[in-house]
């Protein structure tokens, strides 16, 4: 069993992207509490909406990627 060679790259790079996810918004927030001048709370809403539409972005990439849709989509870059 294991991992599919194949996929094996991709697992690494999710893994990349989720790490450097989490060290993003670990060193944006303190940041951004000092310059906006927002509560912490504030800053964490923002922080988590924006991780739920990153979410929500890559699902729905995903879920369109071998559907065919972005080929009919972005044609004109081509």
């Amino acid at each position: 069993m294991g991992i599919p060679r194949p996929l094996a790259l991709g697992f690494v790079a999710v893994l990349v992207f989720m790490t450097g996810n989490g060290v993003e918004s670990n060193f944006i927030t303190p940041h951004m509490v000092a310059v906006l001048g927002s509560p912490e709370a504030t800053v964490a809403t923002i922080v988590t909406f924006y991780s739920l539409a990153a979410l929500i972005g890559s699902y729905v990439s995903g879920a369109l990627s071998p559907s065919g849709w972005s080929s009919r989509c972005c044609s004109c870059w081509r």
